[in-house]
């Protein structure tokens, strides 16, 4: 094993303490346990082959996928992204992944294809967009968020690219949410055809979790967005 020196100089007439004592021990306890380094095999040796380590022995991968028929006009296994503003999740495999952590820090990743109904690219834009993120047991992770978040700030381009904001003066009580939802463009992702990948590393916690693609449709203006071929998966980085 590696040569181990104590991290502190306990000398006597020292004030009794156990950190700076469990500190010294600590570092021979983690060579013994299995933290193993370069000190801990000659150079010119033979190095381990994965086939002789455990398959958790440094990483431990939870994954779920779904493919999708992508001929159109047959959508199967397509999801539809509700016409509805506030976050949405799905069921089945791929969009949706239950697991349990030993309690690492973890990798969590989603991948997926946004897609409209013909699946064709055009240059029609898909109303104010969707925002994407993970969700992990019931909670949005927001560092994981793609768009912008904050439709409240965002600048909506009308027709012709003329600016959307109208004045509430000219705009009738009776029509007024349809002029305030004829804008397109914002801060959300918008397009026929859409590859999205989004992430996070979070610390779990030892037992049970729940992974899923979460989707926000912006003021529930986009219409015929589907999420097709889907990937998450969950690395705990365990060493």
């Amino acid at each position: 094993m590696a040569w181990k020196y104590p991290k502190y100089d306990i000398r006597n007439g020292y004030v009794v303490d156990v950190d700076p004592i469990n500190d010294n021990f600590l570092a021979v306890v983690n060579e013994v346990s299995g933290s193993l380094n370069e000190h801990n095999f000659e150079a010119d040796s033979t190095a381990l082959t994965r086939d002789q380590l455990a398959e958790d022995a440094a990483m431990h991968m939870h994954i779920s996928r779904k493919d999708v028929t992508t001929s159109l006009p047959v959508k199967s296994n397509w999801l539809s992204v509700a016409q509805q503003d506030g976050w949405q999740t799905f069921s089945g495999a791929g969009a949706k992944m239950d697991f349990d952590s030993t309690g690492a820090m973890t990798w969590l990743c989603a991948s997926f294809q946004l897609m409209d109904t013909g699946g064709v690219i055009t240059k029609r834009q898909k109303g104010f967009g969707v925002l994407v993120a993970l969700r992990l047991d019931g909670a949005v992770i927001y560092d994981s968020l793609l768009g912008s978040g904050d439709s409240g700030t965002d600048f909506f381009n009308g027709f012709e690219n003329r600016a959307g904001r109208l004045s509430m003066g000219s705009v009738s009580s009776a029509n007024r949410q349809d002029k305030q939802s004829t804008p397109y463009g914002g801060g959300g992702l918008a397009g026929a055809r859409l590859p999205v990948c989004v992430d996070a590393m979070v610390e779990l916690t030892p037992g049970p979790h729940t992974l899923e693609i979460a989707v926000r449709n912006i003021m529930g203006h986009s219409e015929n967005v589907y999420v097709t071929a889907r990937e998450l998966f969950a690395l705990e980085l365990i060493r």
